[in-house]
């Protein structure tokens, strides 16, 4: 049974623009992996994102973006689950400390990375103990995340995008009094969604 968790974060100042989806499909990527944690090396942390509607609020579009975590290591992970989305050009570790996703767009005509409109962190509450989940071996986690791609990135109308979403923790849960747990860390990007704005 996967676990199920979802969650809709406030509008922050967002801007207001008026896109909508002509085409969502899942393309097929391979995504590379660094696993920083005590973990066992003999499996991976499988990733994958895809849209699976638009919701309308704050007076602009948010995209539902469904995230799938998988546990694809041979023992019990714990995985953080806040799941803060930022939207900043920086990708330093730094920031691991303040976000746990973010993304990547891509024009797929031109091959070059759609820059952000400005930094922009959703869901500052930051994870606590129970934001970590354990998660058996090939057991799941799903959970939808409201990210207003159209309001935070600088798209054109009739261009196909390519994006890619990246989780990354930083946490070992050591500071949240889980000792000894096997905390993964580490960044992992999706696979990547192809979307054409009309």
């Amino acid at each position: 049974m996967p676990i199920l968790r979802k969650f809709q974060s406030g509008v922050m100042g967002m801007y207001l623009f008026g896109f909508g989806f002509v085409l969502l499909q899942i393309t097929n990527f391979t995504s590379e992996q660094c696993d920083s944690s005590l973990v066992s090396t003999t499996g991976r942390l499988d990733f994958n994102i895809r849209i699976v509607g638009t919701k309308k609020g704050g007076g602009e579009n948010w995209q539902l973006v469904e995230v799938k975590f998988t546990n694809l290591y041979s023992e019990v992970i714990y995985l953080n689950t806040c799941l803060r989305v930022e939207y900043a050009r920086d990708e330093s570790k730094s920031l691991g400390m303040l976000r746990e996703v973010y993304f990547k767009i891509v024009d797929s005509s031109t091959g070059k990375r759609v820059p952000e409109r400005g930094t922009f962190i959703d869901n500052w509450r930051g994870p606590s103990k129970e934001s970590f989940v354990p998660l058996e071996p090939n057991e799941v986690y799903l959970d939808t995340l409201y990210v207003p791609f159209e309001g935070d990135y600088w798209l054109k109308k009739k261009t196909k995008y390519l994006i890619t979403a990246v989780y990354e923790n930083v946490f070992t849960g050591e500071e949240f009094g889980l000792e000894g747990k096997n905390v993964w860390t580490g960044k992992v990007e999706s696979n990547t969604i192809e979307f054409t704005f009309k």
